[in-house]
């Protein structure tokens, strides 16, 4: 048990996956700072963008929007 939530840890910790973390919560704090417009909005803005990840980063990403 302990192995699969290790395994988890290392796949969801690589490189790209905190750039992608990195670059949402910069972006979530940049659309937050606008007034009238949310994370919820941030996230429907940039939903297309996450088209083209790997389903991995495209949820790390919006989490990072939505935290950011």
């Amino acid at each position: 048990m302990l192995e699969a939530l290790f395994a988890g840890f290392e796949t969801a910790l690589t490189f790209t996956n905190l750039l992608f973390i990195f670059a949402g919560i910069t972006l979530g704090i940049i659309i937050g700072v606008i007034p009238g417009l949310g994370s919820v909005t941030a996230m429907a803005v940039l939903i297309p963008i996450t088209f083209y990840m790997s389903p991995l980063a495209a949820i790390a990403f919006l989490v990072g929007v939505n935290k950011g």
